[in-house]
């Protein structure tokens, strides 16, 4: 049996943040703070203009080739930012680092 995961102490990361578990099973939590404003400015000067209704595999033909679908049960919107950012880079680093 593997131990239950915990989250990360994300003081490690920087100072002053703080999680909270929204649940333990699955378990699912969010980091306070672990963006910075101006992260979060470019993430969405990024996203502008690109989001799309996500979608999903409909499970037909391999998983290279498999047709993407909308569903009604995922209804998010997601983008794919192109190039390098070295802000975005940091945050991926952050994220590795947990």
């Amino acid at each position: 049996m593997f131990p239950a995961p915990v989250p990360p102490d994300p003081s490690s990361l920087r100072p002053g943040l703080s999680t909270v578990v929204l649940s333990e099973s699955p378990l699912i939590y969010t980091i306070d703070g672990f963006l910075s404003d101006e992260e979060v400015e470019r993430f969405l000067a990024l996203a502008q203009g690109r989001l799309r209704r996500a979608r999903v595999v409909d499970g037909s033909g391999s998983e290279f080739e498999a047709a993407r679908v909308k569903s009604d049960g995922r209804t998010n919107s997601s983008c794919w930012v192109p190039g390098y950012d070295p802000l975005l880079a940091g945050v991926e680093e952050r994220i590795c680092g947990m």
